[in-house]
């Protein structure tokens, strides 16, 4: 199950995004920097008709919180492009909770045992 959690971004937005993502492929392990980067070329084809899971949006979470957290060190708490950056972040992290509430809220329906499956569980036991 995927939703659209960059529907509402504008492009530049969406590119603040993408090189977040660029950035902080680089600064975690070579198996998150995969996994990474299999989103990053997702929202660079798609944009904002991207399709993302709650990993992808987690992903754009905190490459958005260490860009925020970058800027910050590099100049200081009182830019304005920070809390914009943090806003982002805290949009995205919003969205995946919603789609992971709202997933985990609807119970699987699991089909009704068929007689091949009947007939080999009594027969394990």
């Amino acid at each position: 199950m995927k939703t659209k959690p960059l529907q509402s971004f504008n492009r530049a937005e969406i590119a603040l995004v993408a090189d977040s993502m660029r950035r902080y492929m680089f600064q975690v392990s070579k198996l998150s920097a995969r996994m990474i980067l299999s989103e990053y070329i997702k929202v660079i084809q798609k944009g904002k008709d991207v399709e993302l899971d709650g990993m992808g949006m987690e992903y754009i979470f905190s490459s958005l919180q260490a860009k925020a957290n970058e800027i910050s060190d590099r100049f200081g708490d009182k830019k304005k492009e920070i809390s914009m950056i943090r806003q982002l972040a805290e949009e995205v992290r919003s969205k995946r909770v919603y789609f992971q509430q709202s997933f985990y809220s609807n119970p699987i329906k699991k089909e009704a045992p068929t007689a091949g499956t009947v007939s080999t569980s009594i027969l394990i036991y």
